[in-house]
């Protein structure tokens, strides 16, 4: 998936529209506070923006500069970086198509 930064929020295309409109009608100069333990809640309406289900998804943290960035974790082959038809192969996230590959390299290197 692309994700597109507008006003330093990273968004999905799919969710770009509805982002710029936001950002065009409301300001999203959020300030939270972190508690005693290091949290911080993502208010409500980031989390409905993103897609994001409590006690099913994850987010990344990245460091970008003097920023902190967060994203929606979607699981993707550590070959490849697809995200389409991934599989848990010995704890490693790998695609269809790199498993393949794979296959197809074992089969010429016992030939």
């Amino acid at each position: 998936m692309t994700f597109l930064s507008i006003n330093g929020i990273f968004t999905s295309k799919v969710n770009s529209f509805w982002l710029l409109e936001m950002i065009l009608l409301k300001s999203f100069g959020i300030v939270k506070r972190i508690d005693e333990v290091g949290r911080i809640v993502l208010p409500k309406e980031l989390r409905k923006m993103f897609d994001l289900k409590e006690d099913e998804d994850s987010v990344e943290i990245f460091v970008e500069g003097d920023q902190i960035v967060l994203k929606k974790y979607l699981p993707s082959c550590i070959f490849c970086k697809s995200a389409e038809n991934i599989v848990d192969f010995k704890g490693q996230t790998v695609c269809g198509k790199c498993i393949k590959m794979l296959g197809d390299l074992n089969e010429i290197q016992n030939a």
